[in-house]
């Protein structure tokens, strides 16, 4: 149980780590060119994902779920694209299905 509590603190300290990197993303988008905003994504963000993947297979759900959405919104402010178009459509098109939890929405 003990394990299972200080894994889950873990993963809710890395999720901050990866939103407030994903709010730094944000904020520079409108300046910065794609290429630019997917070499910060893969400097900043990915790292945070791919560490301790071992990890990220035994979570549950709603864990799961919130980094998911992290990578997804990562994924809309690179590509400017507005929520009509699926989270999956746009993560194919950065070559990112498969590279953290599921595959998106």
């Amino acid at each position: 149980m003990k394990h299972l509590l200080g894994t889950n603190i873990l993963i809710i300290l890395i999720a901050k780590k990866i939103s407030r990197a994903i709010g730094g993303l944000k904020h520079v988008h409108r300046f910065v060119k794609t290429n630019s905003l997917i070499t910060l994504y893969k400097a900043l963000i990915l790292p945070l994902f791919d560490y301790c993947d071992i990890v990220w297979s035994g979570l549950n759900d709603g864990l799961a779920s919130s980094l998911q959405k992290s990578q997804n919104r990562a994924a809309r402010i690179i590509t400017r694209c507005s929520y009509e178009i699926r989270s999956v459509a746009i993560l194919e098109r950065l070559h990112l299905v498969g590279t953290t939890l599921q595959q998106g929405n």
